[in-house]
């Protein structure tokens, strides 16, 4: 039998194949439903719809499934979710051999998709922590960012090919194929393996069980930091994720192959700097580096602009923006896996599942709002003006809640037990 480094070795590989599979399968999966909506309608309104499908139920639910899996065992919410999802594209694809595939059929599957994945990815999430050992946490966030990394670039690739030449069941066939493989995967891992907490009391009532979770992020000023910057970066950010097609294409007038080009840097950096942060040790104050990262991130978002201000030549656009979206990319993960790695010490055990669960809801319920949003003030306001702004709020937001009280804290490792 493994001793307990060398199964936490084995669940860090593991770990980068299953989300890699996942991942790609997912991102060929939304590729191939998204472009089938869009040429079956002609309407961005039920492209829309399918995207608010995606993201709605996983806000409404993120904080009761996060409660149950502070109360219950985490595999099963993990092996139970894929297991949902691969019997949602069964079902599917039964229908679409059948009856041919519908828009109707797509939102509902969209939907079903989007509960169980909520279930798996909370799960993992709040279980990492317990598969791996403290000083392998960053390596083992980067290699999850890592994996959404490539399956993005390579997912639009190989649905881009699958659109073109195969039929809508090829993509339902690809999802479960590779669902199937991340959760044979997944089923081989112990998530208990760090484990030194048992599991809370069944018996508590679900609101009660998540009024806890709010007062434990209240009681910590670290948590209650990370929770406000998160929101008012994910608010403005929305700015520039609505934007950069619009600036591409209408304002730049740069080809939709060039369009694609730009938007594929933004990956390639994530993929870079993740493999960069997965061979480095934990920074001793990970906070301070999230605020500078987010410092320059509100600096991008500012360049953004300054191609609408000044005439620059075609190619110069093009490679301009690639660079932006590049460091733009390179900038959300030196962000976001030193805080990944603050969350993973910080929160114990046994509020892992309901700190987790309302973080995604308080980060993911403002996209909507900002969406609509910054999609009106687009037809309104100078481009260019937006963008400078929005990058000024995040520098400034950033500034306020991270102080130098705040980033200078150095994250408790917490101590393993013995192998």
């Amino acid at each position: 039998m493994m001793n307990t480094y060398k199964r936490a070795t084995y669940h860090l590989y593991t770990f980068l194949i299953s989300k890699l599979f996942g991942s790609l399968g997912a991102t060929v999966y939304s590729f191939g439903m998204s472009m089938y909506v869009l040429s079956a309608t002609s309407s961005a309104l039920s492209f829309a719809i399918n995207m608010v499908i995606a993201l709605v139920p996983r806000v409404l639910l993120a904080p009761f499934i996060g409660a149950l899996l502070d109360r219950f065992p985490k595999k099963p919410f993990v092996i139970g979710g894929e297991l949902g999802e691969i019997l949602t594209i069964t079902a599917l694809l039964a229908y679409t051999v059948t009856n041919g595939l519908s828009v109707t059929a797509v939102y509902i599957a969209t939907f079903f998709i989007t509960i169980f994945a909520t279930c798996s990815s909370l799960g993992f999430t709040a279980s990492i922590a317990n598969l791996v050992d403290a000083e392998r946490l960053q390596q083992a966030l980067s290699f999850n960012q890592i994996s959404t990394s490539i399956a993005s670039i390579a997912g639009a690739i190989i649905g881009g090919m699958l659109f073109g030449y195969a039929s809508m069941t090829t993509f339902l066939i690809v999802h479960i194929l590779l669902n199937t493989v991340t959760m044979l995967l997944e089923m081989t891992m112990n998530f208990k393996l760090y484990s030194t907490q048992q599991e809370a009391p069944a018996a508590e009532k679900m609101w009660t069980t998540i009024k806890e979770g709010l007062q434990y992020v209240r009681k910590r000023h670290i948590l209650a930091r990370i929770f406000l910057v998160s929101i008012l970066i994910n608010f403005f950010a929305t700015s520039l994720n609505v934007g950069t097609g619009f600036i591409l294409l209408e304002k730049i007038a740069l080809l939709p192959q060039h369009i694609g080009f730009v938007e594929a840097t933004s990956a390639i950096g994530m993929l870079l700097t993740s493999m960069y942060l997965a061979s480095r040790k934990p920074a001793k104050q990970p906070l301070r580096m999230s605020k500078w990262s987010l410092i320059a991130l509100g600096a991008v978002m500012m360049l953004f602009a300054y191609p609408l201000i000044t005439a620059l030549a075609y190619n110069i656009n093009v490679l301009f923006y690639s660079i932006c979206m590049f460091l733009f990319g390179a900038f959300i993960i030196f962000t976001n896996v030193p805080i990944g790695v603050i969350l993973q010490t910080e929160i114990e055990e046994q509020y892992r599942g309901r700190v987790f669960g309302l973080l995604e809801t308080a980060a993911m319920s403002m996209m909507p709002l900002a969406t609509i949003l910054f999609g009106l003030l687009y037809d309104l306001v100078p481009a260019s003006l937006l963008l400078v702004i929005s990058g000024l709020c995040v520098i400034i937001c950033t500034c306020l809640i991270l102080t130098t009280s705040i980033t200078t804290y150095k994250a408790v490792q917490p101590t393993p037990p013995p192998a």
